[in-house]
């Protein structure tokens, strides 16, 4: 929604948008867990065979090279997706 847009809506309205898009994220992230768990149980019944990693010890190998990056450009993109954990 542009800034011109929003600043017609009461801060009722504003808050009422906030909330449903908040709650709209949870949601999708719930349907998007039980789909994912639909399809791996489908490949396995397949007979495919799924590798999980280890996110621990991706983590804790991949750290230098995380810190490399976290003053340039893509730091604030990391540090983005580490807040919405």
């Amino acid at each position: 929604m542009s800034d011109l847009v929003w600043a017609t809506l009461s801060a009722q309205q504003q808050a009422w948008l906030r909330e449903a898009a908040e709650d709209s994220g949870y949601y999708q992230r719930k349907i998007w867990a039980e789909e994912e768990e639909k399809s791996f149980a489908a490949m396995k019944a397949a007979g495919v065979t799924i590798h999980t990693v280890d996110a621990d010890a991706f983590r804790a190998r991949t750290a230098d090279l995380l810190k490399r990056y976290e003053n340039g450009p893509a730091g604030d993109l990391m540090r983005k997706i580490r807040e919405t954990k």
